[in-house]
């Protein structure tokens, strides 16, 4: 659990950097890692099926619009 939790303030971190623009972008690689060794334990425990597809499409999807917001409102305070 440590390894999410410490994933979870990387990406945090990230979405900070892209607001205050010291970055150009906000990596998911290492978050859907770690989700994917999450809910393989979490499938292994509970004998239940997560679509890991659908999750990362859906986290692509949100750091999209995050990204597009973020810019937006940059552009609205210039």
């Amino acid at each position: 659990m440590d390894e999410v939790y410490k994933e979870f303030g990387n990406f945090t971190s990230q979405i900070l950097k892209y607001s205050l623009g010291t970055t150009d972008d906000i990596e998911t690689k290492e978050l859907k890692k770690v989700i994917k060794k999450a809910v393989k334990k979490y499938e292994e425990k509970t004998g239940e099926s997560i679509n890991l597809d659908a999750l990362e499409n859906s986290i692509d999807d949100e750091v999209k619009i995050l990204k597009k917001e973020i810019k937006e409102e940059r552009e609205n305070h210039q």
